[in-house]
């Protein structure tokens, strides 16, 4: 599948993975400070030490955006620095 199909070229795409990858990032760097991270579809927060389960969920389906997110990142900007 060339990238250009999944958007990846786009600077719209760009810029909304950039902002994914601060936001995301902000709620990973509280999660791991505090032991809590908002939950996915309400807008209360999760606790460790309430629901242990559903925050590594939770936990680990936000970094595996955060992680998607900063690979289109990164491409796109190693993909400009390229052509110019």
């Amino acid at each position: 599948m060339k990238l250009e199909k999944l958007g990846t070229v786009n600077l719209l795409w760009f810029l909304i993975s950039l902002f994914l990858v601060i936001w995301l990032g902000h709620q990973l760097l509280g999660a791991i400070i505090n032991l809590e991270i908002q939950n996915l579809r309400v807008t209360d927060t999760v606790s460790f030490g309430n629901r242990p389960i559903w925050f590594a969920f939770v936990f680990l389906l936000k970094f595996i955006a955060w992680l998607l997110c900063l690979g289109v990142t990164v491409f796109y900007i190693k993909r400009r620095a390229k052509v110019t």
